[in-house]
């Protein structure tokens, strides 16, 4: 599994910057994924449930940063908090995780548990103080 860097400032003709690929033991890429605001950091969720950070501070060669680690099945959710300090994400295995990147190996520091339902959503506020889930069971918490 690979990730690709692409520049879409001409969204008629985008450019390849970069990519990288996984180490075939850090678990096999899934279709979401979510760039921090200031465009340095690429969250994305893999099957197997690890959240994979890459560095991108140089597009044409991205690095592969660590796992966060917790959720335990496909991911299908993941988001930064405005500020990019928290990656919050959540999958199949039910509760939402939240982690800290400014305290790097400190596994997750916050779990929500959801009702018995899969998220099929999130959002969080602006000021990262609310979070506002979506579920397969029709129902919207916040």
């Amino acid at each position: 599994d690979k990730i690709q860097i692409w520049d879409t400032s001409d969204r008629r003709q985008p450019v390849l910057l970069g990519a990288a690929r996984l180490p075939s033991d850090a678990g096999v890429l899934d279709a979401t994924g979510a760039m921090s605001r200031d465009g340095r950091t690429l969250a994305a969720g893999t099957r197997e449930g690890p959240v994979r950070l890459f560095d991108l501070t140089d597009p044409a060669h991205p690095g592969l940063g660590p796992a966060l680690t917790g959720l335990t099945d496909l991911v299908e959710q993941v988001t930064f908090s405005a500020d990019g300090a928290l990656v919050i994400a959540g999958g199949d295995d039910g509760p939402i995780r939240i982690w800290d990147r400014t305290r790097p190996g400190s596994g997750a520091i916050g779990r929500i548990a959801v009702a018995d339902t899969l998220v099929l959503g999130r959002g969080l506020s602006p000021d990262g103080r609310a979070l506002s889930t979506a579920g397969a069971d029709r129902t919207s918490r916040l």
